[in-house]
C-alpha cells in the first residue's frame, strides 16, 4: 500500500485535546481543553500576546484584546503540547 496523498496523517493524538470556538472569530473566543494546562498566544510574527496562563478546562479570550489577524494558541500539559491556529476577523 503506497501513500498517494500530500498531507500529514495523524498517527496518534499526542498532547492535550484543544478546541477553539468560534474560529474564525468575530466575537469572544472560548478555548476548551481536556485537562489542566498552560495556554499562551503568539501572533504570526512570533510576538507573545498572552503570557503562559494556567487553565483548568476553559478560557475566554476577549475579541477586543486581539486585532484582526492570525494567531497561534499553544497549550502545554503533562501529556505534551498542541498548537492551534486562530483567525481573528
Amino acid at each position: 500500500n503506497v501513500p498517494t496523498g500530500l498531507g500529514i496523517e495523524e498517527i496518534g493524538a499526542i498532547g492535550p485535546m484543544v478546541t477553539l470556538h468560534p474560529n474564525p472569530a468575530a466575537t469572544d473566543i472560548t478555548v476548551s481543553i481536556d485537562a489542566p494546562a498552560m495556554i499562551s498566544i503568539v501572533d504570526i510574527s512570533g510576538r507573545e500576546i498572552l503570557s503562559p496562563t494556567t487553565v483548568n478546562s476553559s478560557f475566554l479570550i476577549p475579541h477586543s484584546s486581539l486585532t484582526p489577524g492570525t494567531y497561534f494558541v499553544r497549550v502545554v500539559n503533562s501529556a505534551g503540547s498542541t498548537v492551534k491556529k486562530l483567525i481573528v476577523r
